[in-house]
C-alpha cells in the first residue's frame, strides 16, 4: 500500500504517518523500516503515546521513531486522558524529550497541540529548549 500511495505523489512531498491508539512504537517503526522510501516519515504524537501505550515509556518511543522522525506533536497529559494540556501540565518531561529528539532527530519539527501553548512555549523558552 505505502510504495503504491508513494508512487502516485510528487516526489517531493513527504508523507508523515502519526501515531494514535498504538500501544508500543515498533509497528509504525517497523513499517517505515520496511517502505524504506525517505519520503514515509512518522510523526511521534507523544501524548498519544503517553495515553495509549502504558508499558512504553515516552524516551522509547523517540528513540524507535528517530530514524524515520520528521515531526512531533507536543502536548502533555496524565495518561489517563488524551486532554493536550500544556507542556508542563503532565506526567511527560516535555524538555528531557525534546532534548532527546534532537540528540536523535536534529532535523524533526515541532507543533505545539496545546490550549496552553503561550505559556508552553515561554516555558520551553526559559528551559532553554528554544530561542
Amino acid at each position: 500500500f505505502w510504495r503504491e500511495l508513494l508512487a502516485s505523489i510528487p516526489a517531493e512531498m513527504m508523507l508523515c504517518v502519526e501515531n494514535v491508539m498504538e500501544a508500543e512504537p515498533y509497528m509504525p517503526a517497523a513499517v517505515a523500516k520496511a517502505v524504506g522510501d525517505p519520503r514515509l516519515r512518522l510523526c511521534l504524537d507523544l501524548g498519544h503515546a503517553n495515553v495509549c501505550a502504558k508499558g512504553t515509556p515516552a524516551p522509547a518511543w523517540v528513540e524507535e521513531f528517530a530514524p524515520y522522525l520528521a515531526h512531533i506533536h507536543l502536548h502533555n497529559n496524565d495518561g489517563g486522558a488524551d486532554r493536550h494540556a500544556g507542556l508542563f501540565d503532565g506526567a511527560l518531561d516535555i524538555v528531557s524529550l525534546m532534548r532527546q529528539a534532537d540528540a536523535l532527530a536534529p532535523n524533526a519539527t515541532f507543533t505545539v497541540e496545546s490550549i496552553e501553548a503561550e505559556t508552553s512555549l515561554v516555558r520551553l523558552f526559559e528551559a532553554g529548549v528554544v530561542g
